[in-house]
């Protein structure tokens, strides 16, 4: 069984950035993540970056016009543009890491005890022990339970929906949080006819009244439907169902939150706790039940963004070379 003294799950941006830092103080360390696709972490692959760029481009379309046809040529031709650029970016992050002496696996870790990990790969399973172990699995979108939702086609995740390459005629959104106002503005600049279902009674109720009222504004002006405390009840190929009324959908979106990906860790078997949330439980130092596992970035709870992640990255590290 390999030993290492640390081994990272997962290659967000605390993940890689602490990977990287413990090889160059020539630590062995292995890090592992799951998806290849997602090298780099959430923000450059499925949030942030790829986001914007969609963004920048539907509001150049949005300026040309056109019939849908033209819209959706240049939908399409923006989708391809984005991959091709966010492949480059993940490259980038690959060779950064192990060109730092981090090894690197894809594979699925889970917990065989405190201090042992079981990968998985294409080629079968292997044991490694660590150290000092780091998780840093980030969230996953929380899946509503909807009537037909399982069933029904073209129903996307945001991450699933940024590699659609084709413009939806109709989209409805369910949720109206970030995420869904995101997808939303930039699918409704490229042509698309959006509706948001969000089942709150006030629109963004945790930000300020004025900036609210501003986006909603936007919104209403460039056709983007809004409605409010909507009990979408089913979903079905060509309509959601909400209120008992027909929402026409081409592509349905879920955007209802997001929760710590901590499924298939088996964290039981490392004695890792959990809060009521799902989230892991971690102290200041972001050391969880167990002192040599840290847990950083969305998998912890809290506020989810990439800064707070790298932000981790730094007090784990101080705690482990500055604070004694």
């Amino acid at each position: 069984m390999k030993q290492y003294q640390n081994v990272v799950i997962g290659f967000g941006k605390a993940g890689k950035t602490l990977a990287a830092k413990f090889a160059m103080k020539k630590e062995s360390t292995l890090l592992v993540e799951q998806d290849e696709t997602m090298f780099g972490g959430t923000c450059i692959n499925v949030a942030c970056i790829p986001t914007k760029t969609l963004e920048h481009k539907a509001r150049l379309s949005a300026a040309q016009g056109g019939t849908f046809a033209d819209k959706q040529a240049r939908y399409t031709k923006a989708v391809e543009e984005k991959n091709a650029f966010i492949t480059k970016l993940r490259q980038k992050n690959y060779d950064k890491v192990a060109n730092a002496g981090v090894e690197i696996v894809v594979a699925k870790a889970s917990f065989s005890d405190a201090h042992t990990i079981e990968l998985k790969t294409a080629e079968g399973t292997t044991t490694v022990q660590a150290e000092r172990i780091i998780i840093n699995t980030g969230s996953t979108p929380r899946i509503p339970q909807i009537a037909g939702l399982d069933q029904a086609h073209h129903v996307y995740t945001s991450k699933e929906l940024l590699q659609l390459e084709t413009l939806p005629e109709y989209l409805v959104i369910i949720g109206g949080g970030y995420i869904g106002l995101e997808f939303a503005s930039y699918y409704a600049n490229f042509g698309s006819h959006v509706t948001i279902l969000d089942h709150s009674s006030t629109f963004m109720p945790r930000d300020d009244r004025a900036i609210a009222d501003t986006i909603f504004a936007s919104f209403q002006a460039r056709g983007i439907d809004v409605v409010l405390q909507a009990d979408v009840q089913e979903v079905h190929d060509g309509y959601v169902l909400s209120n008992g009324k027909q929402y026409p959908a081409d592509a349905v979106l879920l955007a209802t939150g997001r929760i710590p990906n901590t499924e298939g860790l088996t964290l039981e078997k490392a004695g890792v706790e959990l809060d009521a949330h799902g989230a892991i439980k971690v102290n200041t130092h972001l050391q969880t039940s167990q002192p040599h596992i840290y847990a950083v970035g969305d998998v912890k709870g809290g506020l989810q963004f990439t800064y707070m992640s790298l932000d981790d990255s730094r007090i784990v590290f101080n705690h482990l070379y500055q604070d004694g």
